[in-house]
């Protein structure tokens, strides 16, 4: 008599390996996100966007991005055949992989104080040359909503 239904077992064994699948094509693709951004910083500085209007890398470090209420979001996205960095809220850029879908979303923000000093300056910041870049990854499964992320201080260019 063979059984039609798989052991226990075996069912949390097929959802740990496609979660693991999963976190790792997430990864990837928050990783990707990051490499992008520094791309962009430095061969396409004037690739920003800012409500449709463009700017340079540099002007990011003129802007305020704080803490509370909490950083900006911005998309990577397509400008004229190449990769743009658009402030702008909204659902995020979509990347599919094995017909499972991630959504990458990119934030931005000043590190003012002790307590959010991921860049490791001192007391009171040095915003205007050095912000926290974060790429959040985040997809559904059966089991939720889960989120990798990647992040690193960037300099403005001199």
């Amino acid at each position: 008599h063979v059984s039609l239904l798989k052991s226990s077992n075996e069912w949390r064994s097929n959802r740990s390996a496609n979660f693991s699948k999963a976190e790792d094509q997430a990864a990837r693709i928050s990783q990707e996100g990051m490499e992008i951004l520094r791309d962009i910083r430095k061969s396409n500085p004037t690739n920003i966007r800012d409500g449709g209007i463009p700017h340079d890398w540099n002007w990011l470090y003129t802007q305020t991005f704080p803490v509370p209420p909490g950083p900006d979001e911005a998309v990577l996205e397509n400008c004229s055949g190449e990769i743009c960095l658009n402030l702008q809220e909204g659902s995020g850029e979509t990347v599919t992989i094995d017909s499972r879908t991630f959504t990458r979303r990119v934030f931005i923000q000043d590190s003012y104080s002790v307590n959010s000093n991921e860049c490791n300056l001192p007391v009171g910041g040095d915003q205007d040359s050095i912000k926290l870049y974060r790429v959040d990854v985040t997809w559904d499964d059966t089991s939720g909503s889960h989120t990798t992320t990647t992040s690193s201080c960037l300099r403005r260019e001199v």
